[in-house]
């Protein structure tokens, strides 16, 4: 068998065996194509002097190799070889043509029996719907129209990916189309390679596609839509950029330009002027995979709908589509109520999937607090008084970045109880002494995510966690401005695409700045170190502090015995509503000489309990008076004591008010109210005298400029 006809099959980039048996047809993987590929095909005369051979997948495209040694054959002699040539391809495309016959026949009986597919592992992972596609089984089956509208073969789509076409079918020329949107947008057509990027390009513009299989097959195709009428034809080519690298790498094959489905793009348009092709920009990887090329659904999983449209169709990309945002449309019913990771004294405290800041200065249990914190919520059974995980125990992920791993052990064997309390859901690394950038800053000074930032995102996908702790988190982002505000901002937004692809809240360990140590030992929002927009940005915020002087004599606490106590408070929480400080005590544990927390009921714990209930009256139902909330037969007393029992007295009702007005949380004081009836504003109606203040929250005045 002549050498030089597998060589010169190998020169048009096809994977011909070594060997080729003269007199028989041959199959082999066509260019470009993995193993197991059957688009190439050669026939090697008996003689040995000539042979043909072609690829399918590049619109079936005969070539015809002589021996050398014909170069001294006599014109007659090679004209009568070339007539054999062409006999035995008549031949061979003939005893095709009736093969592909019968299988239309059969491929148009099967499609007839098969119903129309809605979801498929494969549609899912393309992002993409079905538009007219059948299913068997666990197959997606695509018809394959000839130019007379009848089905002359068809296509099938496993959910790993790969695809087969009907063995004997006649793919020459035949296509699947997806029809407008619109009747008006069917005059233009776009024409693209597989069902998926077809399927991108028809969500994204709505107008008619037409999916020819592969590059070989877009002339034919287009040859029938010309035919046809279509007075507006754009290739949406595929961008095979691979080609070209993979090409300069091992100088396999031929030079494949562009890459095959921009040269066979270009190639149609060469031939029929009136055509168009666009092709995608280059796209090197999706969702942490290595792209092997980009096409239509690769540009639309990554850049979106609206870049395709404007790739295409040249528009503007739009930030959103204005119809999405009328209210009277979209607000049909009463939407479903804010989800909650962490309740405190049986409300609402910590929602789901917000970003959110612990504050605190060094070394005043913030870290501690963060574990606990995260225990409870992973389920642990003596929880964390006065937190409560909310429904169901959760998946929490604690990273210190503090704390090496043996430390951070130690204190997780005390938060534990040594050991007997390890809920399932809880998890904990060290990452110290590693380099953990999430983001850094470009030649512009614009803060960017970093490689490490991307490892994070992969690390936690698909694992389905509630909450992810970082502590601090200054640690995670040294390579930005924490003064900066636009990088604060950055941070925020960073840590939001977390929370939201994988919907779980982020917890940000953050400490506090030298100021509001100084200044009394106070609970602001502004009490974090750096940059403001990032508690700004935040959703909610809860500090800490240790105990001033005034709250050391208020509670008779010696001076001594002051770094054992710190309290906690939200100055911030978009969602939950105001909350009573919170006192907790540091108990030292001399098994691991390390330290947990512990509440205390040093307010009174049944005081800190009536404040809550008076302040989700307040917020909830506007300002109320004295008298009524005090009230224990007919007031709101009497449902405070129906919660919490009989120690509730109107002594008790009155010591809360006084506490809450002392920390700020509600106000006394003269302001109006909405009567309820038509939106009227008026004075509540008083009788008694001494009985013309009533209590609000500080947030009432400014809502109602009052």
């Amino acid at each position: 068998m002549p050498i030089e006809f597998v060589q010169e099959i190998s020169r048009h980039g096809m994977s011909p065996p070594d060997h080729i048996e003269p007199g028989k047809w041959v199959r082999f993987p066509g260019a470009g194509k993995k193993s197991g590929n059957t688009a190439g095909a050669a026939y090697l005369f008996p003689d040995l002097r000539a042979g043909v051979f072609c690829d399918f997948s590049n619109g079936d495209e005969h070539h015809i190799w002589k021996a050398e040694m014909e170069s001294s054959l006599s014109d007659a002699d090679i004209m009568a070889g070339n007539i054999l040539i062409d006999a035995k391809r008549k031949e061979v495309e003939k005893q095709r043509a009736e093969f592909q016959k019968e299988k239309a026949l059969e491929a148009r009986k099967y499609c007839n029996s098969l119903k129309p597919a809605t979801d498929h592992p494969y549609l899912e992972n393309k992002g993409v719907k079905s538009h007219n596609l059948l299913i068997d089984g666990d197959k997606l089956i695509m018809p394959l129209f000839s130019c007379d509208g009848s089905i002359s073969t068809y296509q099938e789509i496993h959910p790993d990916g790969r695809k087969k076409l009907m063995y004997g079918g006649r793919k020459k020329g035949a296509s699947f189309f997806i029809p407008a949107v619109e009747q008006k947008d069917n005059d233009t057509v776009f024409l693209c390679e597989g069902y998926s990027t077809g399927a991108a390009v028809y969500e994204a513009i709505g107008k008619r596609v037409v999916i020819a299989i592969d590059a070989g097959n877009l002339k034919p195709v287009a040859e029938d839509l010309l035919d046809t009428g279509y007075s507006k034809i754009v290739i949406a080519a595929d961008n095979d950029w691979h080609q070209k690298e993979q090409w300069e790498k091992t100088g396999k094959g031929k030079d494949p330009g562009e890459g095959t489905g921009i040269e066979k793009a270009k190639a149609v348009c060469e031939r029929y002027p009136s055509i168009t092709w666009l092709a995608p920009d280059r796209i090197d990887e999706i969702d942490g995979n290595p792209c092997s090329g980009t096409d239509w659904n690769d540009f639309f999983r990554v850049r979106g709908a609206e870049s395709v449209r404007k790739k295409l169709l040249g528009e503007k990309p739009k930030l959103f589509s204005f119809s999405d945002t009328n209210v009277n449309k979209n607000l049909t019913c009463l939407p479903e109520q804010r989800k909650y990771l962490v309740d405190c004294y049986g409300r609402g405290f910590l929602p789901e999937g917000i970003v959110g800041e612990i504050c605190a200065a060094g070394g005043s249990g913030k870290s501690i607090f963060a574990m606990q914190f995260a225990h409870m919520m992973a389920g642990g059974e003596r929880g964390f008084y006065p937190f409560s995980v909310s429904g169901k125990p959760k998946k929490v992920l604690y990273i210190s970045l503090e704390d090496d791993q043996p430390e951070l052990d130690r204190r997780l064997w005390a938060v534990t109880e040594f050991g007997a309390n390890k809920p399932p859901g809880l998890h904990a690394l060290s990452l110290v002494g590693q380099d953990i950038t999430l983001m850094e800053t470009d030649e512009k000074n614009n803060a960017v995510r970093t490689p490490v930032f991307d490892m994070l995102d992969e690390s936690i996908s698909g694992e389905g966690l509630d909450c992810l702790i970082i502590d601090p988190f200054s640690r995670a982002f040294t390579g930005l401005n924490e003064n900066d505000n636009g990088h604060g901002t950055a941070i925020v937004k960073a840590c939001e695409f977390l929370s939201q692809k994988h919907k779980c809240a982020v917890l940000l360990v953050h400490h506090a700045n030298k100021q509001s140590q100084n200044n009394n030992m106070s609970i602001t929002q502004g009490m974090g170190r750096g940059a403001s927009a990032v508690v700004d940005g935040c959703r909610f915020m809860l500090g800490m502090c240790g105990f001033s002087d005034s709250d050391l004599e208020r509670f008779s606490i010696n001076y001594a015995d002051r770094y054992k106590y710190v309290k906690a408070e939200l100055p911030k929480a978009n969602y939950s509503g105001k909350f009573a400080e919170m006192y907790f005590e540091l108990c030292h544990i001399p098994e691991t000489d390390t330290v947990v927390m512990k509440h205390m009921d040093i307010s009174g714990g049944l005081i800190d309990q009536i404040i809550n209930y008076i302040l989700l009256y307040i917020t909830e139902e506007g300002p109320e008076t004295r008298r009524n909330l005090t009230r224990i037969k007919g007031g709101y007393g009497s449902f405070v004591k129906e919660k919490l029992g009989e120690e509730v007295t109107i002594s008790a009702m009155k010591t809360a008010l006084k506490s809450g007005i002392e920390s700020g949380l509600f106000i006394e004081g003269k302001v109006p109210k909405k009567s309820g009836k038509g939106g009227a504003v008026k004075k509540i109606s008083l009788t008694k005298k001494g009985q013309d203040k009533v209590f609000f929250i500080p947030e009432f005045m400014a809502v109602n400029n009052v």
